[in-house]
C-alpha cells in the first residue's frame, strides 16, 4: 500500500506564483505611486490679508473690517486656520497712513483692503505688486486712482460708493422733508482729498436749486462742536454733512451737535442715521466691506486683479431716524415726503408683516402694496424693536427710491 505525503502548499487552479524578484519590483513601483501622490497633493496653505483701516477702530471696526470677516467666513475661511488678517489703524491721524501701509507691504501678504482715498492712495504708493481691494472710495477714477472703473489698471480694483454722485438726490430729499428749507450749510473736511469733489457736486446742486449755501470745514475731532455752532450762526434751515472718513468715525457726535442746535441733517453714510443723524441716503456701507470678500475670494483662487472690474453700488437706501424727526418737530412734514416718495406705511400693517416672514422664513408679502420683502434681523446700531421698511424701485417716478425707516 502507498502512503501519500501532501504538498507544503497547493496552487489553486489559475493562480500564479511571483518570483522574488518580480516582488521587488511591485514593491517598489507602489512606493514610488505613493511618493508621487503625496507630491502631488497640495499642502494646505494659509493666506494673508491685510487690512488697513482710516480712523479710530472702535467706531469703524462694526461697519468695516467685522463685515468683512463675515464676508471671509461666508466663503469659507476661518480665521487663524486657512487665513490670517493683520489689521492696522491710523487711529484718526491721516499721517501715519504712508507708515503703516509700508509695513503691511513688508510682511507680504497676498493681498492688502483699504478704503477712501488718501489710504488706498498710501497702499499704491507702498507696493506695486500686492493685490488691492478697495472696500470703498468716492471718485477713483476722478482722484486718479484707477485708468477706469473696467480695466482698473496696476494692481487696484474693488468698489466704489458713489457718494460724490448723491449731492443732487440729497437736496431733493432735504427739500421733500423740510419744506422750509431756503438755505443749507455744508460740513466737510477740506483735507482730505476724497471729500473735495462730493462737496463741489453738492455745492452746486444746492445753488442750481436756488438755495443760499455757507460752508464749514473740519479736520480733526476736535474742531467738530466749533464747526457745527459755526454754521448754525449762520441759520440754516439744513445741514449737509459730507461723508468721509472723519464725519463717519464720529457719526454720533456730528447727529448729537446738529440736533442741539436744531438742525436738520443728511448725510450719504448709512451708519449716519443708525447714530441719531436725521436722514441718511447711501449704499450699505458695511454691505461694501462685505462684498469686498468676494474680491479677496477670486484673487486667492488665481484672478489676476488687473482683469477683475471696479464695481458700482446698485441700491441706494433712504433712511429717516422718526426719534430724531420727533424731537425736530418735523413728524407732519416727514408724513408727507414719505407719501410723495413711496407709498404711506402703516407701522402696525408693517410691523405684521415683518412677524409673517419671521414665521416663515421667507420675505412676506402684501397684495395691493408696493412694498418688497421685510428683511429679517436688524442691522447693527438700530435700537432693537424697531419698524422698518424697504419700497420696491420703480425708475421713471419719483418714489423709485428705496426706503427703510424706523423709530427708536
Amino acid at each position: 500500500m502507498s502512503v501519500l505525503t501532501p504538498r507544503p502548499w497547493t496552487r489553486f487552479h489559475g493562480a500564479r506564483s511571483l518570483s522574488p524578484g518580480a516582488v521587488k519590483f511591485v514593491a517598489l513601483a507602489l512606493g514610488l505611486l505613493a511618493a508621487m501622490a503625496a507630491e502631488a497633493q497640495p499642502a494646505s496653505r494659509v493666506s494673508r490679508v491685510g487690512f488697513l483701516g482710516d480712523g479710530p477702530r472702535a467706531e469703524r471696526a462694526p461697519i468695516s473690517i467685522e463685515p468683512l470677516r463675515d464676508g471671509l467666513r461666508e466663503r469659507g475661511y476661518v480665521e487663524n486656520q486657512n487665513v490670517l488678517i493683520e489689521e492696522r489703524w491710523s487711529g484718526g491721524r491721516s499721517e501715519r497712513l504712508p507708515g503703516l501701509a509700508a509695513e503691511l507691504a513688508g510682511l507680504n501678504v497676498d493681498v492688502i483692503v483699504t478704503h477712501g482715498v488718501r489710504a488706498i492712495r498710501a497702499v499704491q504708493d507702498a507696493t506695486k505688486v500686492i493685490p488691492i481691494v478697495m472696500a470703498a472710495s468716492p471718485d477713483p477714477v476722478g482722484t486718479g486712482l484707477i485708468v477706469s472703473l473696467a480695466r482698473p489698471g496696476a494692481n487696484t480694483t474693488g468698489m466704489t460708493d458713489q457718494v460724490a454722485e448723491l449731492g443732487e438726490t440729497e437736496i431733493q430729499i432735504i427739500r421733500d422733508v423740510v419744506p422750509r428749507t431756503r438755505r443749507v450749510s455744508i460740513l466737510w473736511n477740506d483735507s482730505n482729498p476724497g471729500a473735495r469733489g462730493t462737496f463741489e457736486q453738492t455745492r452746486v446742486a444746492a445753488a442750481k436749486a436756488g438755495l443760499d449755501v455757507t460752508t464749514v470745514t473740519v479736520r480733526h475731532q476736535d474742531d467738530l462742536e466749533a464747526a457745527v455752532a459755526n454754521a448754525a450762526a449762520g441759520k440754516p434751515d439744513a445741514l449737509i454733512v459730507i461723508h468721509d472718513v472723519l464725519t463717519t468715525s464720529h457719526r454720533a457726535q456730528v447727529a448729537r451737535l446738529a440736533l442741539k442746535h436744531e438742525l436738520p441733517s443728511i448725510c450719504a453714510s448709512s451708519p449716519y442715521g443708525d447714530a441719531g443723524g436725521l436722514i441718511s441716503y447711501a449704499h450699505s456701507l458695511p454691505g461694501l466691506f462685505k462684498r469686498a470678500a468676494v474680491f479677496v475670494d477670486r484673487i486667492f483662487r488665481g484672478a489676476k486683479q488687473v482683469d477683475i472690474p471696479v464695481e458700482q453700488p446698485t441700491a441706494f437706501l433712504l433712511r429717516i431716524n422718526l426719534k430724531t424727526a420727533k424731537a425736530l418737530g418735523l413728524t407732519n412734514d416727514l408724513a408727507t415726503a414719505i407719501s410723495v416718495r413711496g407709498k404711506h406705511l402703516d407701522p402696525d400693517h408693517v410691523a405684521r408683516r415683518r412677524s409673517a416672514a419671521s414665521a416663515k422664513g421667507v420675505a412676506a408679502r402684501c397684495a395691493g402694496c408696493r412694498l418688497n420683502g421685510v428683511q429679517r434681523g436688524e442691522p447693527r446700531g438700530i435700537p432693537t424693536g424697531a419698524k422698518r421698511t424697504r419700497v420696491r424701485r420703480r425708475p421713471g417716478l419719483r418714489d423709485r427710491i428705496p426706503l427703510r425707516r424706523w423709530s427708536g
